[in-house]
């Protein structure tokens, strides 16, 4: 498989005159010869082989109509090492986020403006007395 991506990359890179290579026939090359081993890098990554199988996929999804002169292995490797950048971001802000949901719901409920002084409450309601409405006043 390896000579046959290098043929038609040598036949992608020739003069005008030649015809182009098909891109759906270099991206075929390219992912019957490496998909295993970009998978193994996204495992490497992600530690989920259900996850690194989407990933690669998703990579080959979006290099689909790609001119075949951008279809190199290391574009595709840089593909999916983004690919798998982004799964490990979207992993860690949601972890952010649900331990911040879990900490709101650990605290003691009470703690606004009811279990404040008086005080701080009528500053409040002068406040919003003087602030202008919101359909006018420019």
């Amino acid at each position: 498989m390896n000579a046959e991506i290098s043929r038609l990359a040598k036949w992608a890179s020739q003069a005008r005159g030649l015809p182009a290579v098909p891109a759906e026939a270099l991206l075929t090359a390219l992912y019957r010869s490496h998909r295993l081993d970009l998978i193994r890098l996204a495992v490497l990554l992600v530690g989920d082989r259900e996850t690194a199988e989407d990933i690669v996929q998703d990579v080959f999804a979006r290099l689909h109509g790609r001119r075949p002169e951008t279809l190199t292995l290391a574009y595709v490797r840089t593909c999916v090492l983004n690919g798998s950048r982004s799964v490990l971001r979207r992993r860690m802000v949601e972890s952010r986020w649900t331990e911040r949901g879990k900490e709101a719901l650990d605290k003691p409920p009470g703690r606004g403006m009811a279990t404040r002084g008086p005080g701080v409450r009528a500053a409040w309601r002068v406040k919003v007395r003087r602030s202008a409405p919101p359909w006018g006043c420019r």
